[in-house]
């Protein structure tokens, strides 16, 4: 998981495998650890007979387990699930449990939609681009557009430019970014857009986004020295020739293969 974790209770012969998480579990300290970092991703699927068998026969945490079983059996919701198995198993604290239900609770009256697109912002924001993008993607390959407010769909649309901007695949994600401004408005969506078309370095495709989102060229002047101190502020320039891309998106997607295989 990338954490050391003390595990002060039994160590499972055989690991229990999360498939939200693609990943086998060994103690109830990881069980915990999981569902702590990963609350936002559970649904009712993860109160099932199966990991309440592992936690009595594996762990041999006879009382949690039946315990569960009768949450499971009285339709208990996931919170109250979460709760007891985190409340036995000592890992977190009170404080990080209350956030946990707070979290479950909260999950529970999202779509599936909203579900994907906190997922994606999750992976984006810890630098996973190809993750965000492939669920990104899935949002609108299943056509369920119409269960997401246009709010958060030019979300969606922006962030996307963000991945792809990070992997330097910029007419794509200027396409993003032009979709993102016209559904929402956004001024930053429409600055993203030219900032992406100027390190593409295509200047008729700048020009004619410029004319059609009305961008002066004092505005353009301006983005175009927002590039320059970002990369004096960065140390490095931030557009490489094409050979130098293609070796870096290459590395990442080896690393992003390496951290999805089971």
């Amino acid at each position: 998981m990338g954490e050391l974790i003390l595990c002060k209770e039994n160590t499972a012969a055989s690991p229990f495998y999360l498939d939200e998480g693609s990943l086998n579990v060994y103690s109830i300290e990881e069980l915990s650890y999981y569902i702590e970092n990963n609350v936002l991703f559970l649904n009712v699927d993860f109160m099932n007979l199966e990991l309440i068998n592992w936690i009595d026969h594996q762990l041999h945490m006879t009382e949690l387990a039946e315990g569960l079983r009768s949450l499971l059996s009285e339709g208990a919701s996931l919170d109250q699930f979460l709760a007891l198995v985190l409340q036995e198993g000592g890992f977190c604290s009170q404080t990080e449990i209350k956030n946990v239900v707070l979290a479950a609770r909260s999950v529970a009256t999202k779509t599936k939609e909203e579900m994907q697109k906190i997922r994606g912002d999750r992976m984006l924001a810890k630098g996973n681009a190809l993750g965000a993008i492939y669920i990104y993607r899935k949002i609108f390959a299943e056509g369920s557009r119409k269960n997401i407010t246009d709010g958060d769909l030019a979300s969606v649309w922006h962030n996307l430019g963000c991945a792809h901007a990070r992997l330097f695949q910029f007419d794509e994600a200027i396409e993003c970014f032009e979709e993102a401004y016209n559904i929402g408005h956004r001024f930053e969506s429409k600055r993203q857009m030219i900032f992406a078309a100027i390190c593409c370095e295509d200047l008729d495709k700048l020009k004619v986004l410029c004319e059609r989102y009305t961008v002066t060229d004092e505005e353009l002047k301006h983005f175009e020295w927002e590039i320059t101190e970002a990369k004096n502020d960065a140390g490095t320039v931030l557009t490489f020739d094409k050979q130098s891309r293609e070796a870096i998106i290459d590395e990442w997607k080896a690393q992003y293969r390496q951290q999805s295989s089971v």
